[in-house]
């Protein structure tokens, strides 16, 4: 699950920085974060302030190369649109789109993130039946979470579902997203946890000791900013810097070394198998 944090403090410093620059690029903007559109490739500045902003730097450092932003560099050029399903011409787990016209470029973008796991455990969730839906509304709208309108995490501060970005159901192995700032990603993540966890184990990665034993020593529940109540949060955020084509992994193996070298050995362990 992700939990929305718009209301922090530094979170809307950054939203009300943000939205200056792109507002005077013409930017568009959904829940408080910049939305990818069609006509912001023709604007090579505007989208390397799109990128940068979600932390894309690999990508936001070509876009004014000489082949600017036509080369897509940051998103697939091949992809089809059916009818509200988007798919991509290789290893891509099943994600339906129930989001307005307007949100489609951005949407592309936040499943393209996606791609950056592993291909072994993209095939895992595939096969398990895994899928994810991009939804620009209340995730408790949905029929396929309905079950958890009006309830609240089993954890503190006992969030309510109908206020979260994001939702992971493993009894459906489902999640919904939000198309904006890799909350599919996050949600992906918690799926690789159950699939992953179960495959090897028998049981939730999150539920390894040694990934316990780093949630246990963060300071004030913080993971590089972000709150972490339980070790599958924990797990999701840590996965998204595991998974980060930016982050710089050394910096995990001095300060999390038990659960980055878990990782490293899951995934090893995943390539012999599969």
């Amino acid at each position: 699950m992700f939990e929305p944090f718009s209301s922090e403090p530094e979170r809307i410093n950054e939203y009300l920085k943000w939205q200056e620059i792109f507002n005077f690029e013409g930017g568009e903007f959904y829940q408080n974060n910049p939305i990818l559109q069609e006509h912001m490739s023709d604007k090579p500045l505007n989208m390397r302030n799109f990128l940068l902003y979600h932390g894309d730097y690999a990508r936001a450092n070509k876009v004014l190369t000489k082949f600017g932003v036509k080369a897509l560099d940051k998103i697939p050029d091949r992809y089809t649109i059916s009818g509200n399903k988007i798919t991509f011409n290789y290893v891509t787990p099943f994600f339906e789109v129930r989001v307005n016209p307007n949100l489609y470029v951005q949407t592309i973008y936040e499943i393209y993130q996606i791609q950056f796991f592993p291909d072994v455990i993209k095939k895992l969730i595939i096969k398990g039946n895994g899928r994810g839906i991009f939804y620009n509304g209340k995730p408790t709208d949905l029929a396929e979470f309905a079950e958890f309108r009006g309830k609240k995490t089993n954890y503190e501060p006992y969030y309510p579902f109908d206020d979260c970005w994001g939702i992971c159901d493993f009894g459906s192995k489902t999640f919904v997203a939000q198309p904006h700032n890799n909350i599919g990603f996050h949600e992906f993540a918690h799926l690789s946890d159950y699939f992953v966890g179960k495959v090897l184990f028998g049981d939730f990665l999150s539920e390894n000791s040694l990934v316990k034993s780093d949630f246990n020593k963060l300071q004030g529940g913080k993971f590089f900013g972000e709150f972490c109540e339980t070790s599958c949060e924990f797990l999701a955020r840590f996965m998204e810097k595991y998974f980060s084509r930016d982050f710089e992994k050394k910096i995990l193996y001095n300060q999390f070394s038990h659960t980055t070298k878990f990782l490293d050995d899951v995934l090893d362990s995943l390539v012999k198998k599969y």
